[in-house]
Order: structure tokens, then C-alpha cells, then sequence
């Protein structure tokens, strides 16, 4: 959730069209865009994303392997102000081996902070704990 999209991805309008809310109950006009990878050491090597055409709010993304495989899907919602813009305060994450799979991330207490070079490390993460 902290890649620099616009660093990472090469990015083209693909579609507009219209895309479902959360609810399924009103239909929204979306850009669609692809983005490839511009480097292999990003998580992901294609994504679709759509963002709404009104806002640019991203509503949806589809997350793929090198090999164009389904990996994830994510929605993008129940936005509020949150440092000084809009943002997602839900985004729900569902597998694309197994769609029984879902994961549901919430986001509350957002604020800026400087962090340790040392938390971005794989090595790192068995000791992570946040409170530091």
C-alpha cells in the first residue's frame, strides 16, 4: 500500500467506463488504466486500476504476476478527510487463487511519521512490533 505508483509504473488510459459502487447500487464513471512495471523489483508486474473520473479517487485495483495471473483484487472505500485529503479508510483485498480469501484493512488513527530505514527490511519483521 506504499508503492509510488507513479514511480514504479509506466501507466495508460485503457477504458472509461462505467464501475459499480461498494454497494453495487449506482454505477460511476471510472477511468480504467494499466500500469506496468517499469523495474522487476516492484510487488506486482501489471495492474488494472480504476480511479473515478470525477475525483481521481482510485476505486479498484487488479493486481497481476509477470505471467498476467489474478493475484489480488482490492476496493478502495469509505473515504474521509484524513492529512488534509480524502482517503480510503477500508480497503478490502480478496485472493485471486481463492475468493474465499478476503482480507478487510481499516485505517484509523492516520498521522505522519518518520520511520527507521530498518522497518522496510524483510530481516526485520519477526521483531517488528509498531511501538517503536
Amino acid at each position: 500500500m506504499s508503492t509510488n505508483l507513479a514511480e514504479a509504473y509506466q501507466a495508460k488510459i485503457v477504458a472509461h467506463e462505467p464501475l459499480e459502487d461498494d454497494k453495487k447500487v449506482q454505477a460511476r464513471g471510472a477511468s480504467s488504466l494499466r500500469l506496468t512495471a517499469k523495474a522487476q523489483n516492484v510487488p506486482y508486474a501489471l495492474v488494472d486500476y480504476w480511479i473515478d473520473e470525477t475525483n481521481h479517487q482510485p476505486l479498484k485495483a487488479k493486481l497481476y504476476s509477470a505471467e498476467e495471473r489474478l493475484l489480488k483484487t482490492a476496493y478502495f472505500r469509505h473515504y474521509e478527510a484524513r492529512l488534509g485529503r480524502d482517503r480510503p479508510t477500508e480497503t478490502v483485498i480478496v485472493d485471486g487463487l481463492d475468493p474465499k480469501w478476503i482480507t478487510v484493512l481499516r485505517t484509523t488513527d492516520v498521522r505522519l511519521r518518520a520511520i527507521p530505514p530498518a522497518w522496510l527490511q524483510r530481516d526485520y519483521l519477526p521483531r517488528f512490533t509498531g511501538d517503536e
